[in-house]
């Protein structure tokens, strides 16, 4: 049975609805001739009025390109490290690649929650979705699931520097800042 979602004209107020299409020939059929192309009208113009969104902010780009740029290189580096690219995992000892390939499954599956959560929620920003909140919230969780293992497990000295720790405050604070982003424009009507 074919159906049509449009706004319809209830009880005072314009109401958007699926209905069978045989409802909707049937109310316009017993609609006056010389009001159906005036309730047609508003109600086109009703659904174009209350479906418009702001202009995208200059800074949503700024930010989306940013932290796509940023989140793709942590995917990058969840990829080569999983598929042990060998010219990428060159740099590193033979401490750290024994290190690296013995994470549980749980810690590998936090990684790339983290990731690509991120990643995924810098383009869902792009594309002015409100689902990057969700992405960007579950690239928290990964990131919380990645630092407890991080913090529990013997690593590597190499590995456990003052650069390394401050590198993961700065990814922290800018999933942080993301999720922040993400729900102010979503409060503004931005992303949808």
């Amino acid at each position: 049975m074919p159906f049509h979602y449009g706004i319809f004209y209830l009880e005072g107020q314009h109401v958007p609805a699926l209905l069978p299409n045989f409802v909707v020939s049937k109310a316009h059929d017993m609609m006056p001739a010389e009001n159906r192309e005036e309730n047609m009208s508003e109600t086109v113009e009703n659904v174009t009025g209350s479906d418009s969104r702001p202009s995208t902010p200059w800074h949503l780009w700024v930010v989306g390109i940013i932290a796509t740029l940023w989140n793709s290189g942590g995917a990058l580096d969840y990829t080569m490290t999983q598929t042990r690219n060998t010219s990428y995992m060159s740099s590193f000892t033979q401490e750290q690649l024994d290190y690296f390939y013995a994470f549980p499954a749980w810690a590998d599956a936090a990684w790339a929650l983290g990731v690509w959560g991120a990643f995924i929620g810098s383009l869902l920003l792009l594309l002015r979705s409100r689902y990057a909140i969700i992405a960007f919230g579950l690239s928290l969780l990964g990131l919380l699931g990645s630092s407890i293992y991080q913090m529990t497990t013997d690593m590597p000295a190499s590995l456990s520097t003052p650069g390394i720790w401050i590198f993961t405050v700065v990814i922290w604070l800018s999933i942080i800042l993301l999720i922040w982003y993400a729900r102010m424009m979503t409060t503004k009507g931005v992303l949808r």
